[in-house]
C-alpha cells in the first residue's frame, strides 16, 4: 500500500484488530493496557483484550466502547504513554546492592547476575531466577495507577511518591537475610502519600490509608487479586485491612504502608526474557502508531 493511501486508510478509523486476531502489535496492546482490566502479554486478541479496550475507551478516551482497535485507540495509547512518564520510577526500581558497604560478593548492574537458587549460575531458570530486567507489565500498570489517581475524584488527593523497591538480586537478598524472589524482576513496591504533605509528615496510619486506596484501584480497575491463589493476573500482598476475601490474611506477609504488586502468577511463557527490560526506553517500546505504519 502506498504510504499516502495508508494514512488515509487509517484515518477512516477502520478496524485494525478485533477479537480473534493474532499479531505482535496485539501483544504490545495487551502489555500497555494491562492496568485497564489486567492481561498477560499474549499476541492473541482475546475476550480479556476486548474488555480491556472497552475499559480504556470508557475511562481514558471517553468514547463509545467498541472493544476493537482502530487508529484512535492506537493514538490514545501513545498519548497515555506520554502523559504518564515513568523515567524517574524506573531509575528508582534498579537494584541497590552497589550502594551497600562491606560486601564480599559481586554486585550487579541493577538487574542481577543471572544467578539462580541463591548463587548457582546457569541458563536453566529456577524458582530463584534473577530475571534479566524488570517485567514491562509492571510499569504500564504503574501508569494506570497514576492515571486513576489523576482522573478519579476518590483518589485525586494522592500521589505516587517513589518506587521503594524494584529489583533485588541475590546479593541484595543475602545482605538483608531475605529468601523471597518476587523482586528479581517480577515486582514493584510503591509508596503512596497525600499530595499536600511530605512523607515524613504522615503518620503510619495515614500512609496505610493512602496505600489501601491504591490497592482498591488495582483490584477494581486491574482485576488484581490478593496473594497468589490465581493465575495470569496481577497479584497484591495483603495489608492489615485489605486481603483475600476467602483465603484471609497472612500475618507473615503484610505490606501495609507500601503497595506491593507483581506478575508472579504469570505462566512461564509470559515470563520469558523478552518481557524483561533494563531501560525505560525498552519498557515503553516504540510508539504504536509507528509499529502499525511499519
Amino acid at each position: 500500500m502506498h504510504p499516502v493511501s495508508m494514512i488515509n486508510y487509517f484515518s477512516d478509523n477502520k478496524i485494525l484488530f478485533q477479537k480473534g486476531d493474532k499479531d505482535e502489535i496485539i501483544r504490545e496492546i495487551n502489555i500497555r493496557l494491562a492496568g485497564f482490566g489486567g492481561n498477560v502479554p499474549t499476541d492473541e486478541f482475546t475476550e480479556r483484550t476486548e474488555n480491556m479496550i472497552k475499559q480504556f475507551q470508557r475511562d481514558y478516551m471517553k468514547v463509545e466502547e467498541t472493544g476493537v482497535v482502530d487508529m484512535q485507540v492506537i493514538e490514545a495509547i501513545d498519548k497515555f504513554q506520554e502523559e504518564y512518564p515513568i523515567e524517574t520510577y524506573f531509575a528508582q526500581a534498579k537494584c541497590k546492592c552497589s550502594t551497600f558497604t562491606n560486601l564480599k560478593e559481586p554486585t550487579c548492574d541493577g538487574f542481577g547476575l543471572n544467578k539462580t537458587n541463591n548463587g548457582k549460575t546457569g541458563k536453566n531458570y529456577a524458582s530463584g531466577i534473577e530475571y534479566p530486567g524488570l517485567h514491562r507489565t509492571l510499569f504500564w500498570v504503574l501508569r494506570s495507577i497514576m492515571f486513576y489517581i489523576d482522573s478519579d475524584e476518590r483518589y485525586q488527593h494522592l500521589t505516587v511518591d517513589i518506587v521503594s523497591s524494584g529489583y533485588r538480586c541475590w546479593t541484595d537478598n543475602n545482605y538483608h537475610n531475605r529468601v523471597s524472589t518476587n523482586h528479581m524482576g517480577k515486582a514493584l513496591d510503591i509508596h503512596i502519600i497525600k499530595k499536600e504533605k511530605a512523607k515524613s509528615e504522615h503518620t503510619n496510619d495515614e500512609r496505610i490509608v493512602c496505600c489501601d486506596l491504591v490497592r482498591d484501584i488495582l483490584t477494581e480497575k486491574t482485576n488484581a487479586e490478593y496473594r497468589w491463589f490465581h493465575s495470569n493476573g496481577i497479584a497484591l500482598e495483603n495489608s492489615y485491612t485489605r486481603y483475600h476475601p476467602k483465603k484471609g490474611r497472612d500475618n507473615k506477609s503484610i505490606a501495609s504502608n507500601w503497595v506491593h504488586y507483581d506478575v508472579r502468577v504469570f505462566e512461564s511463557k509470559f515470563l520469558e526474557n523478552q518481557f524483561f527490560v533494563k531501560t525505560e526506553k525498552d519498557a515503553n517500546g516504540k510508539y504504536l502508531k509507528e509499529l502499525v505504519k511499519n
